[in-house]
């Protein structure tokens, strides 16, 4: 979760969870919103960041009902929002006193991205957040990234803004922020400096772009564009490999030339040469999404230390509509077929965040909106390999073989047997699962136990059907 990867979920429990428990009651929670979660990978400490919405001295909008505030994005926030964060040390348990983030006269959005956090060697903090200067150009005001740092997560100093490159009227939302071992803190962001500068009307030309700095975010280098265009509300995931490779995964669009919507599916790109240069997109999958305007949904994405490439998201394209997971062993290699972690005929949009545990195994969260009351769900995936199959059925066995080896990760086609007994003397298995007819299941659990597996058993819970 250090370095720019937001947690929904630490410790069972949710950013809003610890939000509420830090400021007290729920009424103060309609003031506060956009909590993000991030442990530091130096110390373990957790950080949570959010956005209160407080009147200035000089407002009573609180009690006159006056109009939002710019770049709100259509809340109901009055007065000024400014940005948060507290420290917990003992695991989210408990958390210290909230620092301002933001500066007394820094305003930041509510509802477009939530502040995220990272981590430097030195015990550096870093905060990104939105803010959205008053435009007539737009009506969400100019969108600009805002970076704050804090050499203890103490006090801050005065943020600076983002994108800053010269000669032009800069704007640039939806972000991520990372640090590497090294310190240099990479900020990544949807650009529209296009609508800021007269070259175009509307956000469909947005660019996805990336800056760093190797001075604690005292100064930024000139952007670099990743990729144009780039879906213009979906925010970026950025992280840092084990071997300094610097990765981005987001939404990519695609204008159709027959004129129907444009596609916007996932993709993963890396720069080998911190951020200078970067790779074609490599497409996570095909889903052909054929979408009018943003669904405010980007990317899960994540990076083990075997180097593995894990990544969730959000779809709604025809026949395949929901949350999905799939990795890929590598930088350049393909990405495993998706595996449904929410599918239905009808799933609304929603954030998808993902995070890996030590051993590797994904954390994937999003909202579950089906009914009335929408649920958060949790979702963990583990690696595992199916190496051997048992039927009697030649035919039988052979057809899932091939089914488990078009499923799993590796591709690879599982040893077949027509005895289990030999396949548990052949094979040495972690997991036995015993899927066998009524009253054929009690031999083979013991043979599985007997020879060290653990074992899932699927065994009638009855002697008749009437029972």
């Amino acid at each position: 979760g250090g370095g720019g990867g937001g947690f929904f979920f630490f410790k069972q429990k949710t950013a809003y969870e610890m939000l509420r428990s830090l400021v007290g009651s729920e009424m103060c929670i309609r003031d506060r919103s956009d909590p993000w979660l991030a442990a530091s990978p130096y110390d373990g400490s957790v950080y949570l960041t959010w956005v209160a919405s407080e009147p200035t001295a000089d407002d009573h909008s609180a009690a006159s009902g006056s109009t939002p505030v710019a770049g709100s994005h259509g809340s109901e926030a009055t007065g000024i929002n400014r940005v948060y964060l507290a420290q917990s040390t003992d695991g989210g348990v408990t958390f210290g006193e909230p620092v301002l983030v933001s500066g007394e006269d820094g305003d930041a959005t509510i509802g477009s991205t939530a502040p995220v956090s990272g981590f430097g060697p030195d015990g550096a903090v870093y905060v990104a957040y939105l803010s959205a200067p008053p435009s007539e150009i737009s009506e969400y005001g100019r969108e600009i990234v805002m970076v704050a740092r804090s050499a203890d997560g103490r006090s801050f100093e005065a943020p600076i803004e983002l994108p800053h490159d010269d000669g032009i009227t800069n704007s640039g939302g939806y972000h991520d922020l990372a640090v590497d071992p090294d310190g240099r803190v990479y900020v990544a962001w949807l650009d529209f400096r296009d609508i800021f500068n007269g070259l175009a009307v509307d956000y469909s030309t947005a660019s996805l772009r990336v800056t760093w700095s190797d001075d604690g975010a005292r100064t930024f280098a000139p952007s670099r564009e990743v990729s144009k265009p780039a879906c213009p509300c979906c925010a970026p995931n950025l992280q840092i490999g084990g071997d300094g490779r610097v990765y981005l995964a987001w939404r990519d669009q695609w204008k159709q030339e027959d004129g129907t919507d444009p596609v916007r599916d996932p993709v993963v790109a890396w720069s080998d040469d911190r951020g200078e240069t970067w790779s074609a997109a490599e497409l996570v999958h095909r889903d052909g999404w054929h979408m009018p305007q943003c669904p405010h949904s980007g990317p899960g994405f994540g990076l083990d230390s075997g180097g593995r490439l894990h990544t969730a998201w959000f779809t709604g394209a025809e026949g395949r509509n929901g949350v999905y997971y799939a990795v890929a062993e590598a930088a350049g290699e393909a990405f495993s077929d998706p595996i449904a972690l929410l599918e239905d005929e009808w799933v609304p949009v929603t954030p998808v965040r993902l995070a890996l545990d030590a051993q590797g195994n994904a954390c994937v969260a999003f909202v579950d909106a089906r009914e009335e009351a929408p649920r958060l769900r949790l979702r963990q995936i583990a690696p595992v390999e199916v190496v051997a199959l048992c039927d009697v059925d030649r035919n039988m066995v052979a057809e899932a073989a091939q089914m488990v080896a078009a499923r799993q990760v590796s591709k690879k086609t599982p040893r077949t047997y027509g005895d289990y007994r030999q396949m548990l003397k052949n094979e040495e298995l972690d997991i036995v699962h015993v899927a066998t007819p009524d009253h054929w299941h009690a031999l083979a659990m013991i043979a599985a136990v007997q020879a060290g597996a653990d074992v899932y058993v699927e065994k009638p819970v009855s002697y008749t059907h009437l029972r």
